[in-house]
């Protein structure tokens, strides 16, 4: 019997399962079978997919290897898979499937791929000519790894058809004998569809080459690791000092396919993009090599090493080649949502839009909406925010490699409503950041698919993309979000140290025979999580109002988190005359020294309001009620802020709010 490619063993399993349990195996357990056939952990597969790493191994895979143990009476897991099929399909030949019912619509091809004859004589050669390939090695034995193109079993894509041909030419170009396209990098956020783009034209394509090898970088294997890794799997024990050398050497006489997933991994996280780790460094070597090789190493990630694989999309380096996924058009996302059966289609382009063609965000969606929301992306699309875990997953790992200038530039920008010019950055963002390190973070947040740039325009602009945009200001506002201390109990208020009851408004109707004298607010019980309970936590600021990036925007130099923030609704009443106008408090406490601290003031409009009441006064007086500082609200503020000041520990000052005649204060000590 033939050696099983991922193709044929999907076809096996499908019939099997079918066969013994009535049913068709489903998405998640074919996103396990693919993804245990190539070698990948359970989080390598959740990566490549719309599924949780938790789902996967703690729902969908013990159920699933438990069923196939029973199919295959033995037991069978992640580790022995192939060998439980390959031994089950070789006793039941008689009965092999010839249809694809688990892949259905996948394009099989034939495998013209090394046949075992030429395998032997290939190696057969390497052994006499170099004499490090093990006796009897055959390149090849390891069927499971040299893949043919008919491995690649992709699901239905949408969209993309430019960046397909685009790619399919550049492997047909590496294949040829004086081709080019060594090395090709596919670029974009996770989950925006690289490895089906490469999965699809390694099976329109692959057939070119040789031999087809798939390895993931994620677990940051050293390059001698993975050439031993790929040499492995080419059927050769070589000494592993030797093995990148050797590697190279089969690279520069024969035509493979080699795909590398997930070369972030390789990079430096916290800093600008492209810069490799550094034990990692050799394989920038190694990449540079490839260029001028037979073979064709197809490289994806969130971004790619700077020095080499970026600069090749203009064609600036020979043999480099690179390709940037930034999501489906319109009507490809239209094609996606309709094999999504949603409602409410005359929405469909609010929601691509939404979520900025991002296929598996678009997935996610849609998969949220069927089930929490009736299938009506009306209803889904009337919610405040159309963030949820799904979408946290796909934009974190590309946030958390960011350094703090691309964290600055990209919450400033998320609380801009117009795109920004170069000046217009340099001139508004609150961070002291030289042209050139401006222009270096813009680069590297563009080559890390975070940014648009709008070229067309003069002089160029900036701003985000919908989705990231939105993860962006998600982020940004919980850098105010100050929870209670963890211990705290839910039910305690620890103002003054004194337990109450819950909050059920029973307390507010108690009357009280005697004038109620407020008290100083004790800044520094801030620091142990002690608030009084009239003082809200950023949150609450930002959830009052229907457009945060207002509010954002003036709170941008605050979120620092060792700042403890804190904002008070206030009215200004005079008496028998109702409200005269309402406002926000806002105060945020730094400790500078020991038993010293900086304060900065703020008073933002209510609710309602997009500026404050013109003329509205906020002075700072020290403990002899003497005034220190006073700031005055124009005609159409969006807030107003005294100078940062500076106290020690216990002393006192107070704040008021001041309106034609109307005066609110707050005595503070610190």
């Amino acid at each position: 019997m033939k050696k099983l490619d991922l193709n044929a063993a999907l076809r096996w399993v499908n019939a099997a399962v079918s066969t013994h349990a009535g049913h068709a195996l489903r998405e998640p357990e074919i996103v396990i079978l693919k993804g245990t056939w190539r070698g990948l952990t359970y989080e390598q597969m959740a990566n490549d997919s719309e599924y949780s790493t938790n789902y996967l191994m703690r729902d969908v895979a013990p159920k699933l290897w438990k069923q196939l143990s029973g199919v295959f009476d033995r037991s069978v897991g992640k580790t022995n898979f192939r060998v439980a099929l390959e031994a089950y399909a070789a006793a039941n030949a008689a009965l092999e499937p010839d249809s694809l019912s688990a892949t259905e619509g996948a394009r099989p091809l034939p495998n013209q791929g090394l046949s075992d004859q030429g395998v032997g004589v290939a190696a057969k050669r390497q052994e006499a000519s170099h004499g490090w390939i093990s006796e009897g090695a055959l390149w090849g034995a390891v069927g499971a790894s040299v893949l043919s193109a008919a491995a690649i079993s992709p699901s239905a894509m949408y969209g993309y058809e430019g960046a397909l041909t685009q790619l399919n030419d550049w492997l047909a170009e590496a294949a040829g004998v004086e081709g080019q396209s060594h090395l090709i990098g596919v670029w974009g956020l996770r989950g925006v569809g690289k490895t089906l783009l490469v999965e699809t034209a390694v099976a329109h394509s692959g057939d070119l080459f040789e031999g087809i090898i798939w390895r993931s970088l994620q677990d940051q294997p050293t390059l001698n690791e993975l050439s031993v890794s790929i040499l492995t799997s080419l059927g050769l024990v070589v000494p592993p000092v030797q093995a990148t050398a050797q590697l190279l050497s089969i690279m520069a006489n024969r035509s493979l396919l080699i795909v590398l997933e997930g070369v972030e991994a390789l990079l430096e996280p916290d800093s600008l993009v492209g810069a490799y780790l550094p034990e990692q460094l050799s394989y920038n070597d190694f990449f540079q090599s490839v260029v001028s090789s037979r073979s064709c190493v197809v490289l994806t990630g969130l971004e790619g090493p700077s020095a080499l694989l970026r600069q090749g999309g203009f064609g600036s380096k020979d043999g480099v080649r690179s390709l940037v996924l930034n999501g489906l058009s319109a009507e490809a996302a239209t094609e996606l949502l309709q094999s999504e059966r949603l409602l409410a289609s005359e929405q469909w382009n609010e929601l691509a839009a939404r979520y900025q063609g991002h296929p598996l965000a678009l997935k996610s969606a849609a998969r949220v909406i069927r089930e929490i929301f009736n299938g009506r992306v009306d209803t889904f699309l009337s919610q405040s925010s159309t963030l949820f875990n799904g979408i946290f997953q796909l934009l974190s790992p590309s946030f958390s490699r960011l350094s703090l200038p691309e964290t600055s530039i990209l919450y400033w920008l998320s609380i801009g409503e117009a795109a920004l010019s170069l000046s217009e950055l340099q001139q508004t963002l609150p961070l002291a950041l030289s042209s050139a390190e401006l222009i270096s973070a813009l680069d590297s947040l563009n080559q890390r698919s975070l940014l648009t740039v709008q070229t067309a325009a003069e002089p160029p602009t900036f701003q985000l993309p919908a989705l990231v945009k939105a993860y962006t200001l998600y982020q940004f506002m919980r850098q105010f979000s100050q929870d209670k201390a963890p211990w705290e109990s839910r039910w305690q208020s620890t103002s003054a140290g004194v337990s109450v009851t819950p909050a059920y408004g029973t307390l507010d109707k108690i009357i009280n025979l005697s004038p109620v004298v407020a008290k100083p607010v004790q800044l520094s019980h801030w620091f142990q999580g002690q608030f009084e309970s009239s003082w809200h936590s950023l949150d609450w600021l930002f959830e009052s109002v229907a457009r945060p990036a207002i509010r954002l925007r003036s709170v941008y130099h605050l979120r620092d988190m060792t700042f403890v923030k804190r904002c008070k609704p206030v009215v200004l009443s005079a008496e028998r005359a109702g409200p005269v106008a309402e406002a926000i408090l806002l105060v945020a406490i730094q400790q500078d020294a020991e038993d010293a601290y900086k304060v900065c003031v703020q008073v933002q409009p209510s609710s309602g309001d997009d500026a404050l009441a013109q003329a509205l006064e906020l002075t700072l007086l020290d403990v002899n009620q003497q005034i220190l500082a006073t700031v005055a609200a124009g005609s159409a503020d969006s807030f107003i802020q005294l100078p940062y000041f500076r106290g020690e520990m216990s002393e006192t000052f107070a704040i008021e709010l001041a309106l034609a005649g109307v005066v609110h204060r707050e005595t503070f000590v610190m």
